[in-house]
């Protein structure tokens, strides 16, 4: 079934888990043992509402820095951290794995609505995973890439006749896109999507 992303909300910050969720035990439960955590921090950008609609400058918008944390037989998860709390824990180590590839300097970043994750290195914008290709190809400039996503969200942001006529089918959170399950992701100005057909399951499990 064709896959349907629609824009649909504006983030708001302050919805990470609760302090308790910051102790070490959360991550041991996820895991089910011991857990060593990485103290290596990984930002992690989303793309920016703005750059969507105008191309105001910056691409994306720092939603949370994550820390791979392996448990005693080697599983891994990634810790999501923001406004000093833990916000959510996911399993497989996505963020570290797409910065290495990345590589130094470059800022790593998502477009939720097709979890497609980028490299930002300059003026362009290179892909880190299949989704990324489909949109991107091998990599195109950062004015190339804003024609881009203009064209598939800018009529669909809050406050459109698309959010006005209920296409968004209704403002609900984004369901788990091909990882986790976000639920409001932490950050503020970002983009929220519900997939309106044939939704993106996800192979990761988390706490939301």
């Amino acid at each position: 079934m064709k896959r349907i992303a629609a824009v649909i909300a504006t983030l708001v910050f302050g919805l990470g888990y609760p302090a308790a969720a910051a102790q070490p035990d959360a991550v041991n439960e996820f895991l089910g043992g011991p857990v060593t955590v990485s103290t290596e921090e990984v930002p992690v950008y989303y793309l920016s509402a703005d750059f969507v609609r105008s191309g105001a400058l910056p691409v994306a918008v720092l939603q949370y820095t994550a820390k791979t944390a392996t448990g005693a037989d080697g599983r891994v998860a990634t810790v999501w951290t923001a406004n000093g709390q833990v916000a959510n824990i996911a399993s497989g180590d996505d963020e570290s794995r797409y910065a290495k590839a990345a590589g130094p300097g470059a800022t790593i970043f998502r477009e939720p609505q097709v979890n497609a994750w980028y490299a930002l290195r300059g003026d362009s914008v290179v892909p880190l995973n299949a989704s990324a290709r489909g949109t991107v190809g091998t990599g195109v400039s950062v004015s190339a890439y804003q024609r881009l996503v203009h064209a598939k969200y800018a009529d669909k942001q809050p406050g459109s006749q698309y959010a006005k006529d209920g296409a968004a089918g209704g403002y609900a959170p984004e369901p788990a896109p091909a990882r986790s399950s976000l639920g409001w992701p932490i950050g503020g100005g970002l983009l929220a999507v519900v997939v309106i057909a044939g939704l993106v399951m996800t192979r990761r499990r988390s706490l939301r």
